[in-house]
């Protein structure tokens, strides 16, 4: 290396760092040419030596629109080969939306390196990542932000052109977070001289420099320019003493890189330059016995012009694999073959290559590239393998997908196996405004055959479940209207019958169900069955919640493990645990919250983690425990497309914040909420949480009419919302209508309080219903009575309400020594959760009775220090001490690997830690403060 030290001496210290546990991020940028890749190989050339892992790899123009090709790669060449099996699904029959294999894989590559890391420190580097595809860029962000709590050192280099979105915003990410940043500029003339030297084995002399500092300082360019002259015999050269241009005017040097390397090139045989231009057409890496396929010659014929290849310094050996020395001798290469040719040339290569039997990604990539061909052959390829390639590429499905419907008429048959795969595809990728668009345009053609038409109102009426349900239900109605055989006929009655369970001003739910039922038995077919089973459910949870947990089991049963049902599955067990909880099964609404997340990280969708994510927190918040509520929050990204995901993500986190008397965040959230193109009937349906945040917020801010406003209209019978989570608000609403003065609204919500606990006696029902009764009446008795039932399904919050609202209307009869003690358990639910609010609130309402919480009343936890963790974060620490890693420790606390980063993370924060290591020994300090299993504080 020369004029790189200061660099090259960084890069060595990150290595050592990363050698004792502390992990970094770098950015190393600059033109091509400059010496990034070079640098990087320097810098980490004691890795190995610090017995660190290595693992390096370099993305590919060709391979930027293939996901995870360049890390797949990399780990395929340290024993970690299987993961590209991750990709490989090969089912077509995708029931909603659901499993992607490409995020599966993702999360495979990010506890492969968490696991690894658990073994040793990791050296991860990247060449050319302007090239990398999106899902590598977001593995990478990813990889960033874990940085510091693993011994992993991330190394990228990168061309500043093209800028790409991705990239830019990968670059911002990691300057924000304090990666280093390299930028590498031209070399100086002092720089330029000595690798002159170091090239020719004498002091150049002024001729030399001359010529020399035409190359702009770019190392790779006075590379070429020696090897030129080199070449050409103008090179004269008395090794040690000096080194000289001979002056022939007649023979000019190259003006340019560019230059410099096509005179590399033409200075090779003929034959060797077809060779290698037809080597440029598989990317900057190929195997030999790829060439030849593509080539249609036998290995042995090339042998002769891949020597003289290599002998040039144009190919280079790396790994088993033959690479070109540099991107840009490739890019000559590529180049120089007109565009049309190429694209025939791309076509040939991937029906040879199919021929093959190579991986449809690798015969897709050829096909993507032969711009403006579609032929016969190329559309029965992708008829035939349709499945593999949505599963393992959707983007470069999509594009070569609509490509060739633009070829295919609609009386092809081919037509309709072309949009059944689009439509998959589009839905994967939560791209339900063009899956629209494509399945409105099927049914709008004339001569579709009956099962299409009915597989196409089915994923039009899916994806309209939620978004638009009349327009849901008219699609429905209109498919069945022609028919319903079939599977497909089956899962548009059952998918009708889901969407006026969901929202019922649409038609008759208990009619279609039935209809659902019958026509999923002459199917035969599960998933329409599960479909039919789920929709009951939802109908029962308004009047028998005991009977839609039975469905929404038998529904589960029947879908089992099968990742095409992915998303179904998930959205039924999210039902399930919440109805568990409400009926004091607590136990089975833990392993249910479990297996979900179980089968969430196994078998992920674009959707399914921030459901299970979002779900668990809200487990977490009925449950009282608010910092694992907001671990899992922390790592879920608010999309609109995910519509009730979304509502019931934001408005946990503002509940949890205004309780917190966290104003700020509390209305930054509801604020988001507001701003979301999500439709109202998504927000009606689902506004429990909502309205309980919206009627803290105004009650925070004094304006208690204002939560009676957003309360109150919810006893409307007319009013559209779902009664079977009446018991999360009702309470509520009764203690604020008799604070404003509305008793008669008060006496409503308590009778319909007490019908429901009547009328199926859940615990929370009856606990509920006891609250608005003492609340109503004044008698404490019903409310402490309530806080017992409460303490029975562990819902924290409503026991410190119950106990609170008890309490006041103790001292209110003068019976001060118990409403002190009432008080003081109050105090000590509102303290373990720090919910400061409330305890600014009930001190407020206790103070008239000489109660207060005193100096030595509870008190919250610490910011910072050992004793600031958690009890979950206590046991994080712990397993981080034992050296599992963090899929590991979330196994071993039925967590996801992304809530127990972040649990790391607010470890490290608050210890002041560096490393995990640092976390190891401070938790070796601590062994006597880990909870007991089962107890309060460890669940």
């Amino acid at each position: 290396m020369v004029g790189r030290d200061v660099e090259e001496a960084r890069l060595r210290a990150l290595v050592r760092d990363v050698a004792a546990g502390q992990g970094r991020s770098v950015l190393v940028e600059g033109e091509p040419g400059i010496g990034k890749s070079a640098l990087v190989s320097a810098g980490l050339s004691e890795a190995a030596g610090l017995r660190c892992r290595l693992l390096r790899g370099a993305a590919d123009e060709f391979g930027g629109r293939f996901p995870l090709r360049v890390l797949l790669d990399c780990f395929a060449r340290h024993g970690v080969s299987d993961l590209a099996a991750m990709t490989g699904g090969e089912s077509s029959n995708v029931v909603s939306g659901s499993y992607d294999p490409v995020l599966a894989a993702m999360e495979q590559l990010l506890e492969v390196v968490d696991r690894l890391c658990a073994e040793s420190p990791v050296v991860l580097a990247v060449d050319d990542l302007q090239w990398a595809d999106e899902p590598s860029l977001t593995v990478w962000a990813q990889l960033s932000r874990s940085v510091s709590q693993l011994p992993l050192l991330l190394v990228a280099a990168c061309r500043p052109e093209p800028l790409r979105m991705e990239l830019a915003g990968l670059r911002r990410a990691l300057h924000a977070q304090g990666a280093v940043m390299m930028r590498l500029g031209p070399l100086s003339r002092k720089d330029t001289v000595a690798l002159l030297a170091d090239l020719v084995g004498a002091p150049p002399g002024p001729g030399l420099i001359r010529l020399a500092v035409q190359a702009g300082g770019n190392p790779l360019y006075v590379r070429e320019l020696v090897d030129v002259l080199a070449r050409e015999g103008r090179l004269r050269v008395e090794p040690g003493v000096a080194a000289e241009v001979e002056r022939d005017g007649a023979v000019g040097v190259p003006v340019s890189l560019r230059a410099a390397i096509d005179g590399r090139i033409e200075s090779m045989s003929q034959a060797t330059q077809r060779v290698l231009r037809s080597a440029a057409m598989l990317g900057s890496g190929f195997s030999v016995a790829e060439l030849a396929t593509v080539l249609g010659r036998p290995p042995a014929d090339l042998a002769d012009a891949l020597m003289e290849a290599y002998q040039a310094n144009v190919l280079v050996d790396r790994g088993g694999q033959t690479v070109f020395r540099h991107p840009l001798i490739r890019q000559a290469l590529y180049e120089g073959v007109p565009e049309g040719l190429r694209a025939a040339l791309h076509r040939q290569a991937a029906q040879a290559l199919a021929d093959a039997g190579v991986p449809v990604e690798r015969v897709a990539e050829h096909l993507g590239l032969a711009s403006g061909v579609m032929d016969s052959w190329t559309l029965d390829w992708l008829v035939a393998n349709g499945a593999a390639l949505v599963n393992r590429a959707s983007q470069p499905a999509i594009d070569l997908l609509s490509r060739a419907a633009e070829h295919v008429p609609r009386t092809d048959p081919r037509r309709e196996v072309i949009e059944s795969w689009m439509v998959a595809a589009l839905r994967r990728m939560l791209r339900f405004g063009d899956l629209r668009r494509w399945a409105r345009a099927a049914l709008a053609s004339d001569g579709i055959s009956a099962e299409h038409r009915l597989e196409m109102s089915w994923a039009l009426a899916y994806s309209l479940l939620y978004s638009d349900p009349p327009e849901g239900a008219r699609v429905a109605r209109e498919a069945l209207a022609s028919g319903d055989v079939g599977r497909w006929g089956a899962r548009v009655r059952s998918v009708y019958a889901l969407i006026l369970a969901a929202d019922r001003h649409c038609g008759d739910a208990d009619a279609a169900i039935g209809d659902a039922y019958a026509a999923s038995e002459r199917a035969g077919d599960r998933w329409a069955m599960a479909t039919a089973l789920h929709a009951e459910a939802l109908i029962l949870r308004q009047s028998d919640i005991s009977m839609a947990v039975d469905r929404f089991e038998r529904a589960l049963a029947l879908m089992g493990d099968d990742p095409r049902a992915a998303d179904q599955r998930m959205a039924v067990q999210s039902n399930l645990i919440r109805h568990l909880g409400a009926m004091g099964r607590m136990e089975e609404a833990d392993a249910t919250l479990a297996d979900m997340l179980a089968f969430g990280a196994k078998y992920p969708s674009a959707m399914s983690q921030s459901r299970a994510q979002v779900y668990a927190a809200q487990r977490h918040y009925d449950i009282g425990q608010w910092d694992d509520a907001l671990a899992e929050l922390e790592s879920v990204e608010p999309r609109p497309e995910h519509g009730y995901i979304t509502v019931m993500g934001l408005s946990t986190g503002a509940l949890i914040a205004g309780h917190r008397d966290d104003r700020p965040a509390m209305a930054a959230q509801l604020g988001l909420l507001a701003d979301m193109p999500i439709s109202e009937q998504v927000v009606r349906s689902f506004s429990a949480w909502v309205v309980l945040a919206r009627a803290l917020a105004a009650e925070r801010d004094g304006r208690l009419d204002q939560a009676f406003g957003v309360l109150a209209p919810r006893i409307d019978p007319e009013l559209d919302v779902d009664v079977g989570d009446r018991f999360r608000w009702i309470s509520e609403l009764v203690r604020i209508a008799v604070a404003v003065g509305e008793r008669d609204v008060a006496a409503a919500a308590t009778r319909l309080a007490a019908g429901d606990a009547a009328r199926e006696g859940l615990p929370v029902q009856i606990a509920a219903a006891d609250a608005c009764q003492g609340l109503l009446t004044g008698d404490p008795a019903p409310l402490l009575a309530a806080a017992e039932g409460f303490l029975t399904v562990r819902w924290s919050l409503d026991r410190g309400m119950a106990l609170e609202n008890a309490a006041v209307l103790l001292g209110g009869r003068g019976e001060l020594a118990q409403a002190r003690v009432t008080a003081a358990t109050a105090m000590q639910e509102y303290t373990t959760l720090a919910a400061n609010w409330d305890l600014t609130r009930m001190e407020a309402r206790m103070r008239k009775f000489g109660i207060r919480r005193g100096p030595r009343g509870p008190r919250g936890r610490p910011s910072a220090g050992w004793d600031a963790l958690t009890p979950t974060e206590l046991r994080v620490a712990f397993f981080v001490a034992d050296g599992l890693s963090n899929p590991a420790v979330a196994a071993e606390l039925f967590l996801s690997r992304r809530t127990v980063q972040t649990h790391v993370s607010h470890i490290l924060a608050k210890l002041g830690a560096r490393s995990r290591a640092e976390v190891a020994g401070e938790a070796v300090k601590h062994r006597g403060d880990l909870p007991a299993p089962g107890s309060k504080t460890a669940s």
